[in-house]
């Protein structure tokens, strides 16, 4: 018997806490790798806040983006009609 666990984990922007997207509390990161580290890829589904005075939530994202290890989408569609890298 082997044991089988998720390889991706999708969760809507709605249910991330706030400070998920505040690069300062360092939730972002900690998340990110928990996730990374067991090797499941996080999947965060619907569009992430910008705040006015920042764009590090932005920059965050496009950069997650590019690593490949984390996943922003706007809209449930299928890991094969991810938009591609900027």
């Amino acid at each position: 018997m082997t044991a089988s666990h998720a390889e991706v984990v999708a969760v809507p922007v709605e249910r991330v806490a706030g400070g998920f997207f505040s690069l300062r509390s360092g939730v972002a990161g900690d998340v990110v790798r928990t996730f990374v580290d067991h090797r499941i890829r996080p999947v965060i589904v619907g569009t992430s806040p910008r705040p006015a005075e920042s764009d590090a939530p932005g920059d965050f994202v496009r950069e997650a983006d590019r690593g490949g290890q984390v996943w922003f989408v706007p809209g449930h569609a299928a890991p094969e009609e991810r938009p591609a890298p900027a």
